[in-house]
């Protein structure tokens, strides 16, 4: 369930990215990535276990702002006004706010996963997100530099899976 979480934020940190000079393609792209995060994230939003639970209630709070932001994207591209653009930028950066709530959720609420666990969390996190975590904590002191939720986020579980208190006593 964790590893699906990452991931999760892994395709919605990924729109930033995508971009098209051929119309359409963007938009397209940018529904594909947020179908592809709700497909993640869907078998888990019944769990029974409170503290994934609330994580993934987490999840699905940010990612129905992206659902909203993904409409509005395409009504935009097919002729959209300044009011539907204006309500697109405000979705997204609700959606990217939001996605800090999974962080918090894993702080306030972590699980309990035995070391190998945290470890096989943890070198995932390393594979998945190594370079923008290195960027972002290089320029920590750096008052220009842009800041992702995303990323924020990622760091904040990192940090939770390197604390002791997410450790089954052994």
């Amino acid at each position: 369930m964790f590893r699906t979480t990452l991931h999760f934020i892994r395709e919605l940190y990924d729109i930033r990215g995508d971009s098209s000079d051929k119309p359409f393609i963007g938009e397209y792209r940018f529904q594909q990535h947020v179908e592809d995060a709700r497909r993640l994230l869907s078998p888990w939003l019944s769990d029974r276990q409170s503290d994934r639970r609330r994580i993934v209630e987490a999840a699905s709070g940010a990612l129905s702002e992206y659902e909203r932001a993904a409409q509005l994207f395409m009504q935009i591209s097919h002729g959209g006004d300044e009011e539907l653009l204006a309500e697109f930028k405000v979705k997204i950066d609700l959606g990217r706010e939001r996605i800090l709530e999974v962080g918090v959720a894993f702080h306030k609420h972590a699980p309990r996963l035995t070391t190998a666990a945290r470890q096989r969390l943890i070198g995932y996190i390393d594979r998945v997100f190594g370079t923008e975590l290195a960027k972002q904590n290089a320029s920590k002191n750096d008052p220009q530099a842009e800041w992702f939720q995303e990323i924020v986020t990622v760091s904040i579980i990192r940090r939770e899976l390197q604390s002791t208190k997410t450790r089954w006593p052994l």
